[in-house]
């Protein structure tokens, strides 16, 4: 796993989605690395990270992340997750609670089988035809073509062991329990893919069991595919901001 540190300050953690990579917060990091320090990671397999461990798991990636943390003495820090990044969020903010003081998750779904977009993808034929279904998978995250082409191309970058062994992970696993028992606060932000209006999302978390989001809390970018940190940058990184002032005049 590969850290990069820009800025100084309250520490703000950016933790990509599968087949993503740190490039995705390019336009947050840019404006708010002004006021706090920034930290992007690359996983396993992924942008500039080549190393790819016998064994990949998000406990694992969790621990190495803390354990990078550590050593640039990272403490109180307000965590940013996509995706796979948001499962790595919640495993370190509940393992780790000394060290996390916010969390802010996009598009995450702690059991990813209760959601139909993922339910449908087959590991099997993921490690079958790799590149078809990656291209009809995103088809259904993403709108712009021009964008989802970039995903698309960028997800085919990323090693396949480690692809598929984080996608085994996520469709695997469910964090919902460890979710509901963390005490910091908890902002989730969702797409249009994961629902139409505030109505349907409020079912989804339901039907999920999510019970540790407050209704205040809850950010809905229905216009925005799967990929709102850059079909929505201003909004996106407006929001953010506003976050990470109150979390500012907390003192720990």
């Amino acid at each position: 796993m590969k850290l990069y540190v820009q800025g100084s300050g309250r520490p703000v953690v950016f933790l990509h989605q599968i087949g993503s990579s740190s490039e995705v917060w390019r336009h947050q990091t840019d404006l708010l690395s002004k006021d706090y320090q920034v930290i992007l990671t690359d996983f396993y397999g992924h942008g500039n990270c080549e190393d790819v461990p016998e064994n990949i798991t998000i406990e694992k990636t969790a621990e190495v992340l803390n354990e990078k943390l550590e050593e640039i003495d990272v403490k109180n820090a307000v965590l940013i997750g996509h995706g796979l990044g948001g499962m790595i969020a919640t495993e370190l903010a509940f393992h780790k609670r000394d060290k996390v003081v916010r969390l802010v998750l996009i598009d995450m779904f702690p059991k990813r089988k209760s959601f139909k977009l993922i339910r449908q993808l087959d590991l099997e034929q993921l490690e079958r035809n790799r590149t078809a279904v990656l291209q009809a998978h995103y088809k259904q995250l993403i709108k712009n073509q021009d964008l989802r082409d970039s995903i698309v191309k960028e997800a085919l970058l990323t090693d396949e062991k480690a692809y598929f062994s984080y996608m085994k992970e996520m469709l695997e696993n469910d964090y919902t329990q460890k979710l509901n028992s963390l005490h910091v606060p908890i902002h989730c932000f969702y797409s249009g893919v994961a629902g139409k209006d505030r109505a349907d999302i409020k079912s989804m978390r339901e039907k999920a069991g999510i019970k540790s989001i407050k209704e205040e809390r809850l950010y809905h970018y229905q216009n925005s595919s799967h990929f709102l940190m850059l079909e929505q940058q201003d909004a996106f990184t407006r929001d953010l901001e506003n976050i990470l002032k109150f979390e500012a005049q907390t003192d720990y």
